[in-house]
């Protein structure tokens, strides 16, 4: 879903909510593959934890 917001937006920020096991991962265990995104597609995401999200559920906002 990201890459797909890279195609048309550049020049952004992208927030990704998620419960915050998710949110915890990606930070610690995906934080290279984030960056690469970013780098690929000229934006910058922010991962929110929100306690209130299903582990499956997630957000993506376009800022």
């Amino acid at each position: 879903e990201l890459r797909k917001i890279g195609l048309t937006q550049k020049n952004c920020k992208i927030m990704l909510s998620a419960h915050p096991n998710v949110a915890n991962f990606l930070y610690e265990d995906e934080r290279d593959t984030i960056e690469a995104i970013e780098k690929e597609n000229g934006f910058k995401i922010i991962v929110k934890a929100d306690q209130t999200y299903h582990q499956e559920y997630y957000e993506v906002v376009t800022l």
